[in-house]
């Protein structure tokens, strides 16, 4: 039973199963690997989540201020226009107290 078949077949199969145990440890490292990919893409979702939530907080308190300084320039214009009026009309009381 020493003929070289018998030896090359036995050969092989040694080749054969080192190279299956090969393949389950790089299937092993592979599955590693690929569930710290996952663990990581998790992270960065919940992270990319977070930052949209607070991006759309500083968005609706953008609008907020931005409303609030809509609200206060609408004030303004009208107080310079009474102002204004308020001005235009102690004109007319000085010119008219002047001419008597």
């Amino acid at each position: 039973m020493n003929t070289p078949l018998h030896k090359l077949t036995l050969l092989v199969t040694v080749l054969f199963i080192l190279g299956g145990c090969a393949a389950t440890a790089d299937m092993a490292k592979m599955e590693k690997s690929i569930a710290t990919a996952q663990a990581t893409a998790d992270e960065a979702k919940a992270t990319a989540a977070q930052a949209l939530d607070t991006a759309n907080r500083a968005l609706r308190m953008a609008e907020e201020a931005n409303s609030t300084a809509n609200g206060a320039q609408s004030t303004a214009e009208q107080a310079l226009s009474e102002a204004r009026q308020a001005n235009e009309k102690a004109d007319r009381m000085y010119e008219k107290a002047i001419s008597k």
